[in-house]
């Protein structure tokens, strides 16, 4: 069973497979935005450089690309793009295949599988789902020469006709989910997955195992032949005679994509890029990848279309060409450098002015000017896996970082305070209180010292959030339970039986006139307190509360969950869901909402910045 990345808090997520913003020097290629908004008041920022699949558009020449960002339409002859994310109707900006069809008006259906929210068809505007088949977590995308589509999940494949009919042909299957997909001219459908390579004859109505091989990585048929690339190179299956062949020269090494060409078949893998025939294998330059190549098409001409997870690239008559890292099409705007970054977003904080947006990934920090929208990065390691932020000037913030400790960042200068592996981090009217595994630490006038130490607090409890009071105290909320601790005495009070050995996950303090008002989100869900009565908001019950936000002006509160954003109202005493948004029916990147702030604009809209663990994502209001 597959492990669901998203779903771990890591000290170090895997980057690899998380890329954000590509951000490029010089104009760059063309942005067209997307004539029709499905969910107004939303916008996502999301880097389209980790392809996961390519399809071409035949006739017009257009690239479509699957990406952890969204969708990408690349018109290589003219340098223009158009980027589809979730604002657009797809459920959330993870998209795992996307293929292309014949329509019925001659033009080209594209289809997407996002990675957990199902298929999705472009109408031409925008991306609309597809009835059919719901509620399946789609592995591959596949089409056949009748122009029928063909979708693999771990329960089985289906095969589509049209975007509105149901699918035209259901072939269950029970096992480890595929990995690849090919249909064939006689019908015959394959798949690999961990179990081997797998095929359904129609005249026997029934799935065999065609080879019990666990290390397939990809498939395609191409000439009667069955090509399977795996973790030790590349094999050939002739079906007519049934026999397996490998040549020497073919690559030994991990073959992770394949394309079928006229007399052979498209390689790439370890052993670089190349053409594979029965006589041989022909590499193509010095064409080796830094990343791990993840799908290759043909397009008219002979172009050979390069999808990694760092880029896009071109192979043709003038070589290789970058298209999503020297001259990206995922720019979000001009910026000063190029860095790699995270999809993941870990934290977020506002400059008070309202000039700048700061923004903590697992590669390092962040900031956005929000009139331009133009980024800075900062290069220092030990800005790596950064999660909080607290801004504490004009240009200034602290950024608490995992790998690094507590840094202060001003302008381009970055001084390390000294605290190591820090978690959370607040500010207040005159402290700054920081938690990491030595426990709590307390900053008056600028210098640090360790105020409450680990072995006060509950053993294997380590903190996660922090909220101060009104009263110079700190609320600190663990792994194992929400504590109260009072400066000036230096006592520490567990908080009430309902939170004895809780996992707190974030806290916000609100005050008001009469009272303070503390939020509580936990892996069983929301609680808030007045003076110090714990009350249980009873619409997130049994949720995990992730991020909380609160706009005091208008009487609300933002509550990001794992499952998606709540905003909550107060009535008779009580904080009520008043409503509900995920991915699937706003323009929220990733239903795992991590970070939340506010930016309050001149003409009184409000922006809500919600990080996610597939972009950022940005709310009008």
């Amino acid at each position: 069973m597959g492990i669901d990345i998203d779903r771990l808090d890591l000290p170090i997520l895997r980057a690899s497979d998380e890329d954000l913003p590509v951000l490029a020097l010089g104009a760059g290629p063309q942005h067209e935005r997307a004539k029709v908004e499905v969910y107004p008041g939303w916008r996502n920022y999301a880097s389209q450089r980790h392809v996961r699949g390519i399809a071409v558009d035949p006739a017009r020449g257009d690239i479509w690309l699957a990406t952890g960002g969204g969708v990408l339409r690349w018109l290589p002859g003219m340098d223009r793009y158009t980027l589809y994310a979730s604002e657009h109707g797809l459920p959330g900006n993870k998209i795992k295949a996307i293929a292309l069809t014949a329509a019925e008006d001659g033009g080209r259906q594209v289809w997407a599988a996002h990675e957990i929210n199902g298929l999705y068809f472009f109408d031409g505007e925008c991306w609309r789902q597809y009835s059919g088949v719901v509620d399946e977590r789609i592995s591959c995308l596949s089409t056949d020469d009748t122009g029928r589509l063909w979708m693999a999940t771990s329960s089985g494949v289906y095969g589509i006709d049209g975007i509105l009919s149901g699918p035209a042909a259901t072939y269950p299957y029970a096992g480890d989910p595929p990995r690849a997909l090919a249909s064939g001219s006689n019908g015959d459908i394959w798949f690999c997955n961990s179990l081997g390579v797998h095929r359904w004859r129609p005249h026997n109505g029934s799935w065999t195992r065609y080879d019990s091989r666990p290390d397939v990585l990809a498939l395609t048929l191409q000439a009667g032949r069955l090509w399977l690339g795996t973790m030790r190179g590349l094999f050939c299956v002739d079906l007519i005679a049934n026999t397996q062949q490998r040549a020497e020269n073919w690559p030994a090494g991990e073959v992770t994509a394949l394309a079928p060409a006229e007399n052979g078949v498209w390689t790439a893998g370890q052993g670089g890029i190349g053409l594979a025939t029965e006589a041989g294998w022909e590499r193509i330059g010095a064409s080796v990848f830094e990343a791990r190549i993840t799908s290759l098409a043909i397009r008219d001409g002979g172009e050979l279309w390069i999808g990694a997870q760092n880029g896009l690239r071109c192979i043709g008559p003038d070589g290789v060409r970058s298209h999503l890292t020297d001259a990206s099409p995922g720019v979000i705007n001009r910026t000063e450098s190029a860095p790699p970054l995270g999809n993941s977003i870990q934290a977020l904080a506002v400059q008070p002015n309202g000039d700048a947006l700061w923004i903590g990934t697992p590669r390092g920090l962040f900031r956005m000017r929000l009139d331009n929208e133009t980024w800075k990065f900062f290069t220092r390691p030990s800005l790596r896996d950064i999660r909080a932020l607290e801004v504490v000037g004009a240009d200034e913030a602290l950024a608490a970082s995992w790998h690094g400790g507590l840094q202060r960042v001003k302008g381009r200068d970055v001084t390390p305070v000294g605290l190591d592996s820090i978690l959370a981090l607040v500010a207040g009217a005159e402290n700054y209180w920081a938690g990491g595994w030595q426990g709590v630490y307390r900053c008056d006038e600028r210098a640090w010292s360790l105020a409450l130490p680990a072995r006060r607090l509950p053993a294997n409890g380590w903190v996660q959030a922090l909220a101060q009071t009104q009263a110079r105290s700190v609320w600190i909320g663990t792994s194992a339970g929400l504590f109260f601790y009072e400066a000036e005495f230096d006592t520490l009070t567990p908080a009430g039986e309902e939170l004895r050995r809780a996992d707190v996950r974030t806290l916000l303090t609100v005050p008001d006139a009469q009272s303070e008002q503390v939020f509580i989100g936990t892996s069983r869900g929301l609680y808030f307190s007045d003076n110090r009565r714990l009350s249980p908001a009873p619409g997130l019950n049994g949720r995990t509360v992730t991020a909380l936000a609160c706009d005091a002006s208008a009487g609300v509160l933002w509550a990001g969950t794992e499952n998606g954003l709540a905003r909550l109202e107060k009535a008779d005493g009580q904080w009520e869901v008043q409503n509900e948004m995920t991915a699937r029916d706003s323009g929220l990147g990733a239903d795992r909402v991590t970070a939340l702030a506010f930016n309050r604009k001149n003409d009184g809209q409000i922006d809500l910045w919600v990080g996610t663990s597939c972009g950022l994502s940005r709310y009008t209001y």
